[in-house]
């Protein structure tokens, strides 16, 4: 299993790429993040045993209080943790699921990260700006989401409008290719169908923009990122409620 010196480099790498992306942009929402993970997160380690214990602040600007609900538990996933933790724990985490490169999980604020060995600063940022706005947003209210679909529509939205303003002229430029394409290969059938990938290649150009990588899985990420937000640029020009434009967001990512 990770040590805990291990664990605590990785979330702390995490929360350094979130930094580094908050410092690039005046998005307000996106400051709101990073101060709060700032101030909220706090390391969460499982023993030999299964039990977890609270470790360190990620930061120093750490002001959780153990009385009330208000600490992020940072929980670095191990493969080998599967040994030691119990069944209920790993079910109710997902923690099966090796797509999912991060995840936020309200009724215990377990914000899940993995080791990504040679995943760049930017592509960090991004994941832990995304699970930072479920984090906030669930903190805001004490009624869990009437409708899942919109929340999780809203977080990929946010992540959108960063990489729009911090990608400039370039970005906006492969972003209009991809609508084209995905419009080209739709040819008058729904947005939902669209063809995840198809022939679409990553474009280089983007490394301008988000800066070089060393994990090749990241490719697949980032283009994933640039597809999926042109699928968006789609749905939001149909003339239909955002409500119905989540469902049919949904339909895109499934």
């Amino acid at each position: 299993m990770f040590s805990m010196q291990k664990r605590l480099g990785v979330a702390r790498r995490h929360l350094q790429g979130l930094e580094a992306l908050g410092a690039r942009s005046d998005n307000q929402q996106l400051r709101m993040i990073v101060d709060f993970c700032q101030e909220r997160c706090r390391l969460i380690v499982p023993k030999a045993d299964g039990k977890f214990v609270g470790e360190n602040s990620l930061r120093k600007k750490f002001c959780g209080d153990h009385t009330t609900n208000n600490i992020i538990w940072v929980y670095v996933f191990d493969p080998d943790d599967l040994r030691v933790l119990p069944h209920n724990c790993i079910d109710s985490l997902d923690l099966k699921d090796n797509r999912g490169l991060a995840s936020y999980f309200h009724p215990n604020r377990f914000l899940v990260m993995r080791e990504l060995p040679g995943c760049s600063s930017f592509f960090s940022g991004l994941l832990m700006a995304h699970e930072g706005f479920h984090a906030i947003k669930h903190a805001e209210q004490s009624a869990p989401f009437a409708d899942y679909d919109l929340h999780e529509f809203e977080a990929h939205d946010f992540e959108f409008d960063i990489l729009t303003e911090i990608g400039s002229l370039l970005y906006q430029s492969l972003l209009d290719q991809r609508v084209r394409q995905i419009e080209q290969e739709l040819v008058g059938r729904s947005i939902a169908e669209a063809q995840k990938f198809s022939e679409f290649r990553y474009p280089l150009q983007l490394n301008e923009v988000w800066g070089r990588y060393t994990n090749p899985a990241e490719a697949n990420s980032r283009k994933w990122q640039l597809h999926l937000h042109a699928c968006f640029t789609l749905i939001k020009r149909l003339n239909v409620s955002k409500s119905e434009m989540a469902k049919i967001a949904t339909r895109c990512w499934k």
